[in-house]
């Protein structure tokens, strides 16, 4: 988008970041509406609940779950991100300083604090992230990874930074979202205790059909509580939106990781984004590879699961997809 002829290369790249922005807060708008069928099947719930248990029930969980938001709203903050993340050091690699730099002068940045690049001593099992606006990279990285792989990553997150548009309205997305969610995540930790204490069978080769099952099981068993709580009309129309929020949601996220690329490229570093995602396309084979005997209609199936549910779209598609946005700049330009 910097290719497009408007007066001059400073407004061609602020027009490129509204745009950008303009694009967050879409992707944060349809986050926040999909989410709420959940928090409208929670409040009909709740209503029930404290009708037929009485004593102020529906203060207390609705007490809990704005102070769950809260929370949420809290770890979220700049404030909270600073107090686990760190400025860079002397002691850090040169590089790290050199390509930050390299990659907000691309994008007509200054190194402000605004746009300071953070260090993650703690293990979060990725290499950079963004939160609230701040770029973060993890130390062991930031060490290991070579200049031009780093050069796409930084670029990568600094799209995110610029299209983080809207971030509260996915907080609060993800607030609305917590009291199934929290009764899901203690079903499916039961289920896990069961097994681990031997109670339920263990699945041997089957662990992975087994475990679907018992899911769909716990799944199963909040609907039917629901069914009796406030009927099973009310509960289909609600079961059908609250199923497929997950899909959207995740749709939606991969959408973002699309548009962060998109912007990487923009920059200049789509090549240097293809190097990093041709290494980690190994490792998402190997993460994505099922057991031996799972074939046919059951393989297709969790492929299918899998990729609905994916917070990134697959390495393979993210290359093609930047190879045909460089083609396309290029033809542009020429």
């Amino acid at each position: 988008m910097f290719s497009l002829r408007l007066e001059s290369a400073p407004r061609r790249r602020r027009a490129y970041r509204t745009a950008l922005r303009a694009r967050g807060y879409l992707l944060s708008t349809l986050t926040l509406v999909i989410a709420l069928p959940s928090a409208a099947l929670t409040i009909v719930l709740i209503r029930q609940l404290d009708a037929r248990l009485g004593h102020g029930i529906a203060y207390v969980l609705f007490t809990l779950w704005a102070l769950a938001g809260l929370a949420l709203l809290l770890m979220n903050s700049r404030i909270a991100a600073k107090a686990v993340l760190r400025p860079l050091r002397d002691t850090d690699p040169a590089k790290l300083s050199k390509v930050w730099s390299e990659v907000l002068t691309a994008a007509g940045l200054a190194p402000t604090r605004r746009h300071a690049l953070w260090v993650n001593e703690q293990d979060r099992g990725v290499e950079a992230f963004v939160v609230s606006g701040v770029v973060a990279i993890d130390h062991a990285a930031a060490r290991t990874l070579r200049a031009r792989d780093l050069r796409g990553v930084l670029a990568h997150e600094l799209g995110h930074a610029l299209s983080s548009g809207g971030n509260r309205l996915r907080i609060l997305a993800s607030a609305l979202k917590i009291p199934l969610k929290t009764i899901l995540r203690l079903l499916f930790s039961t289920v896990d205790q069961l097994e681990r204490l031997r109670i339920l069978p263990d699945a041997g080769v089957y662990a992975t059909e087994v475990g679907l099952l018992r899911r769909a099981t716990c799944c199963a068993a909040l609907i039917a509580a629901s069914a009796y709580l406030i009927g099973p009309l009310p509960t289909l129309a609600f079961a059908v939106p609250v199923t497929l929020e997950p899909v959207l949601h995740h749709a939606l996220r991969r959408q973002g990781e699309r548009l962060a690329d998109r912007v990487a490229t923009d920059l200049g570093y789509g090549p240097n984004m293809m190097s990093y995602l041709q290494i980690r396309s190994a490792d998402h084979g190997a993460a994505h590879r099922l057991p031996l005997h799972v074939t046919g209609p059951t393989a297709r199936a969790l492929h299918l699961l899998a990729a609905s549910t994916a917070t990134h779209p697959r390495p393979q598609a993210r290359i093609a997809a930047i190879e045909r946005r460089i083609l396309r700049r290029e033809g542009a330009a020429g």
